[in-house]
């Protein structure tokens, strides 16, 4: 029953959401509800019955977690590392992150942008480089710091080795560093190790100590057995030897049974006889005693019932030597981490520029000789260099290290957590180097923007820009200047369906995105002027539960934009993009009503914005006022009006072609129904397409 509660308590600190609904969510938590949903679900629960079958499960799943249990004791480790440090987000950007498929798909759920430029090496590097992308800042000197680490790794390809050699020795013993960073499921087992009273608490420090207590432990439970096994062969060879005649019943039957030398009577007749005159019925029993059958059945019962003791103490026997086996592959493990870790603070000291990097310096301190866990450390240290940690899973080694090294690594936790975020930023960096190298040789490429901090309105100048989620060989690069060279700040972005409109403004979001987290871009070239917000127009749907319709769920989202762009400080700049704005009412009103918002934001010279739209009347805007231009994406027909192609490019001007029909031709509809389309075209004026 222990291990069973113990059990539940484990995977109730796995699988139970990360918050409550009264606490403010840290930056880990937000990601992790998105992107948990990228995982398929699946049957988490255990039954177990036994300490060996507890052991061997819980082995399993230490050992070989499946993906998405991985990813969320990943989270939970820097869900609780935030909240420990206080360290909180102020601004929900989960509404971008969706917009942009950051952390999940939306008809695939598992294809993202995210994962489409992860290159780390460990699972904690990756939830860093979330945490990273998730958070754009217009802090230029914390993104040109960035750029400059990212571009020390890609000069110097020898310490980026070095360090990506020392993360993938992290990698190979991951499984066991989350078991240990999180809910140490261990723990509960592993303190009956160590000696917990005030007195002897000192003992802990002696590995002669720890190995005698346990093997005392061992040697208690193997007399158990031996007991059992004792009891086994006199029950079973009485038994059957008294059925047979081959013997009497043993002394000590007949001196509880019936008379025996001194005993005027024996010890239980007497209280049957005594029980008999108050309960009559008793009476068979006194008689069934004193049958020899019986007696040796009971004998045998006995045996058999010694027999199932034995089997439990065998379990539970060999259930604590695998589990000290476990707890010392466990060690292991932790020794192999720990040893990559050191070299990477070995790299970092010998290139000062990740030495003086702010994200860097706990993983240096943790190592500082001057610091208070540094004898704690250096005895850990010592005892990790000792054979018993040479390989995993041994039966034959010294526990006494084991156990030993188990506690110290429990008193350095606090630290070691620290250390292990520093060593996931440094995988974070080491990947986007890895990333920006991996695209030279290709159609598109990764690039670092330059910041521009003094301009007096904001501009984009981008050339060659593209989605990395889409296969570099077939990717569309495209160009674009918004408030710069001339070119006008806002856009109206017209074009046939599937022309590539929202790929459009989802890459050049993406851009700006990736510029003001990682200090790279998926363009050839970038120049710009960080933007303070950055906002999103996209996917919009209703919201049944809130009660809001299509088109009430579009007001509220443009509300919730302008009203950001109108809280801006001077020289705040703002981003934001628009696709399909008020499709959900009437084409007239809805045009209209785009029309005018479209205007008003236009009228802010602190912002940049684009809209995606079928509304022609959108597009007198750019000869209306002096800050939109015309852009369109077009399809290429044949000769007898049939879709050819789809290029994808970004081009000056106004859209003139409509496709809708053809589609609807595409997909088989009736001709009927298409020519009765057509005719309708021909003969109303539309104000959209």
């Amino acid at each position: 029953m222990k291990k069973q509660i113990l059990l539940l308590i484990f995977l109730a600190n796995i699988f139970t959401p990360l918050f409550s609904e009264d606490e403010i969510p840290t930056l880990a938590q937000k990601i992790c509800d998105i992107n948990m949903k990228s995982f398929p679900r699946e049957d988490s629960s255990w039954e177990t019955h036994t300490m060996l079958e507890y052991v061997n499960h819980l082995k399993e799943h230490i050992s070989h977690p499946s993906s998405s249990v991985k990813r969320n004791m990943g989270f939970e480790f820097f869900n609780k590392y935030e909240k420990t440090n206080s360290l909180k987000v102020d601004h929900d950007n989960s509404t971008l992150w969706e917009d942009l498929d950051l952390f999940r798909g939306k008809k695939d759920l598992s294809k993202y942008t995210a994962n489409s430029l992860s290159r780390e090496e460990t699972e904690i590097g990756k939830i860093s480089f979330y945490e990273m992308l998730s958070n754009p800042t217009a802090d230029t000197k914390l993104l040109k710091k960035r750029q400059e680490l990212i571009k020390f790794f890609i000069a110097n390809p020898q310490v980026a080795k070095d360090c990506k050699n020392a993360l993938a020795q992290i990698a190979s013993s991951e499984n066991f560093l989350l078991a240990f960073l999180g809910h140490d499921e261990l723990e509960h087992n592993a303190n009956d190790a160590f000696f917990n009273n005030v007195l002897t608490k000192k003992l802990n420090d002696s590995q002669v100590a720890l190995l005698i207590k346990n093997s005392l432990a061992n040697a208690n439970r193997l007399r158990y057995f031996a007991l059992d096994v004792f009891l086994i062969t006199v029950f079973i060879s009485y038994g059957t030897l008294n059925l047979t005649g081959v013997i009497d019943s043993p002394a000590w039957l007949r001196k509880i049974t019936y008379d025996y030398k001194n005993f005027d009577r024996g010890i239980l007749i007497e209280c049957l006889k005594f029980v008999q005159t108050k309960i009559p019925q008793s009476a068979i029993l006194l008689q069934l005693l004193q049958n020899k059958y019986v007696q040796s059945s009971l004998i045998l019962g006995a045996g058999v019932w010694s027999a199932t003791e034995l089997t439990n103490h065998f379990d539970w026997v060999y259930g604590k030597i695998k589990f000290e086996q476990l707890l010392q592959e466990y060690m292991y493990h932790l020794a192999k981490v720990t040893d990559g870790i050191k070299k990477l603070q070995e790299c970092c000291n010998k290139n000062p520029i990740l030495a003086e990097f702010e994200e860097f310096k706990p993983l240096l301190k943790f190592f500082d000789n001057n610091e208070k866990h540094a004898s704690t450390l250096q005895d850990t240290l010592s005892l990790f260099q000792q054979s018993t940690f040479n390989k995993p899973g041994s039966i034959f080694c010294n526990h006494g290290a084991v156990f030993k090294a188990y506690g110290l690594m429990k008193n350095l936790k606090d630290e070691y957590k620290k250390a292990i975020v520093a060593t996931a930023r440094i995988d974070v960096y080491v990947s986007l180097a890895t990333l920006v190298k991996e695209f030279e040789d290709k159609p598109v490429s990764f690039t670092f923007p330059q910041y521009v901090e003094n301009s007096t309105t904001p501009f984009i100048e981008l050339n060659d820009f593209w989605h990395p989620i889409l296969d570099p060989k077939k990717a569309v690069p495209n160009s674009i200047e918004l408030g710069i060279n001339n070119q006008r700040s806002n856009v109206i972005l017209t074009g046939p369906n599937e022309g590539g409109k929202s790929t459009v403004l989802k890459s050049l979001t993406l851009s700006i995105w990736l510029a003001q987290t990682c200090g790279i871009a998926p363009a050839k070239n970038m120049c710009f002027t960080p933007f303070v917000n950055i906002s999103t127009y996209l996917n919009i749907t209703d919201d049944i539960g809130a009660g809001n319709s299509l088109f009430k769920a579009e007001v509220l989202r443009a509300q919730k934009l302008i009203d950001s762009i109108k809280s801006s400080k001077p020289k705040e700049f703002s981003f934001s993009v628009f696709d399909e704005v008020f499709n959900g009412t009437s084409p007239i009103e809805g045009s209209a009503a785009a029309h005018s918002v479209a205007k008003h934001l236009g009228s802010f010279s602190q912002s940049i914005c684009l809209i995606a739209t079928h509304f022609d009347l959108l597009t007198m805007l750019e000869d209306e006022t002096t800050n939109f231009q015309n852009y369109k994406v077009s399809v290429i027909k044949d000769i007898d009006e049939k879709i050819i192609s789809y290029p994808y490019k970004l081009e000056f001007g106004k859209s003139e072609q409509h496709i809708a029909l053809d589609v609807l031709k595409n997909q088989g509809f009736d001709s009927s129904i298409i020519k009765d389309a057509q005719e309708k075209v021909k003969s109303i004026s539309f104000s959209f397409m």
